[in-house]
């Protein structure tokens, strides 16, 4: 999974808020330049409530239309 525009695998950011979190960042960790590997765990919750929210509007929809 890409970000967009800026080539940033998902496995990646997850890496990256897992280290912010846990606070080990290698030494000398080159300062990131795409927002979310600058804030990588906001932009992991914002996939998360993003996906959340596109596949329950998918689903109801879907329920809705299969209870008619």
């Amino acid at each position: 999974m890409h970000a967009v525009g800026h080539g940033v695998r998902g496995g990646d950011l997850d890496v990256q808020a897992c280290r912010q979190l846990f606070g080990n960042l290698p030494a000398g960790y080159p300062v990131p330049d795409a927002w979310p590997m600058q804030h990588p765990v906001w932009a992991s919750l914002l996939w998360s409530v993003l996906i959340v929210v596109v596949f329950r509007t998918l689903a109801v929809r879907e329920y809705r239309r299969a209870d008619a």
